[in-house]
């Protein structure tokens, strides 16, 4: 299937550009699928059939070509493709005086069949790796998932992590965002990571981590901004990333994959400037982001601070104390406020919302009020 008619035609176009000669190239039944004259196409060539029979150059001459149907002087040559004859591709002339140019076609026709073999070897193999990921984060492994990965030599004993990769980009650019990404990837493939496109603008990887103990979140960025850092030379493109916690086995990882596209939807919407959004820093809006605020009125604390801070000092220094967890010196630098000021401001949260913040229990009630409010703003 490799010699297809599209191929064929490509090879005549390419080897006629260079020899002023009719080409015609014929398929493993000795029937002509590319040719420079076009009302050859779809016929059965005799010669052809010989050449693939005997396995060896046919030579047609005025003398014999009248021992042949549908043929013309020239001669003909079998195309090997992994030692396999995959078709004949033959020169119409005098065979004396386009003998020279024989092996070269010959020679050429197979570079271009080897070309479009491992191509498709390289895309059948993507489309596997697309099926296992898409088998993995939905926990669909069937009878010949593991033949599959062991076809692709892929370990299925490595802890992994799920990472979500989205983008903004313009329509029109998503394709050709899909076939760097794939590119880029696929240079890692023998490092074992899998990744396939969900969406249009979504990608899956699988990376294995082949280190023990705590996972060196430093060193994930580090690899991932390298990543970034080439996409980012594809001018229209906007991406962050979501990483799971490590799974020890391909079973965790339907679970981690949910979680990391929920943590890539809080992260964007607490902290829109970034571009990485770890798990294990945002296990607690995660936790809470499929929760909507009802009628509950304790829900609604942080939406009282909000409609009384029309200058957003007081969600600013809110913020800020729990980032800081509470060391009011680094929350003033940070703030670049007196403490006088800070001391205000906390005493102003305290007075409209009835939580004091520096109380533990009731800046963790100030907390997820606030995590509420974010993740249910329109």
């Amino acid at each position: 299937m490799i010699l297809t008619d599209k191929l064929a035609q490509q090879i005549v176009d390419r080897t006629m550009s260079i020899i002023e000669r009719n080409i015609n190239v014929m398929n493993s039944h000795g029937v002509i699928i590319g040719s420079g004259d076009k009302n050859r196409l779809g016929k059965r060539h005799e010669g052809a059939l010989i050449a693939i029979k005997k396995k060896k150059r046919v030579e047609i001459t005025e003398n014999n070509m009248n021992l042949y149907n549908n043929v013309k002087p020239g001669i003909n040559l079998p195309i090997f493709l992994n030692e396999q004859i995959v078709g004949v591709i033959g020169i119409t002339g005098v065979p004396t005086q386009i003998s020279k140019y024989g092996e070269l076609v010959k020679m050429a026709a197979e570079v271009s069949l080897q070309q479009a073999y491992v191509t498709e070897q390289l895309q059948f193999e993507q489309r596997l790796i697309e099926e296992l990921v898409s088998q993995i984060i939905h926990d669909d492994i069937d009878d010949y998932f593991y033949e599959r990965m062991e076809r692709l030599s892929i370990d299925r004993s490595v802890p992994r992590l799920v990472i979500v990769l989205e983008w903004k980009s313009k329509e029109k650019e998503h394709q050709n965002i899909q076939k760097q990404l794939q590119f880029l990837l696929g240079k890692n493939s023998i490092k074992g990571e899998l990744a396939a496109s969900i969406s249009p603008s979504v990608f899956v990887i699988l990376k294995p981590i082949h280190h023990q103990g705590k996972l060196d979140k430093t060193l994930i960025e580090n690899e991932l901004n390298e990543l970034l850092f080439h996409m980012k030379k594809l001018n229209s493109f906007q991406g962050k990333l979501a990483i799971s916690s490590k799974c020890s086995s391909l079973h965790e990882m339907e679970a981690a994959y949910k979680k990391t596209k929920k943590t890539l939807k809080v992260g964007k919407i607490i902290h829109p400037d970034k571009e990485f959004y770890f798990y294990d820093d945002y296990i607690i809006p995660v936790l809470f982001s499929d929760i909507e605020i009802s009628n509950e009125p304790k829900l609604h604390t942080y939406q009282l601070i909000v409609e009384n801070d029309k200058k957003g000092e007081l969600q600013e220094t809110l913020q800020a104390f729990i980032e800081e967890n509470g060391e009011l010196n680094k929350i003033a630098n940070c703030l670049y406020i007196h403490r006088n000021t800070l001391r205000y401001r906390l005493e102003k949260i305290h007075k409209i919302s009835g939580k004091d913040p520096k109380n533990f229990k009731q800046l963790f009630e100030l907390y997820i009020s606030q995590l509420l409010y974010q993740l249910n703003a329109d």
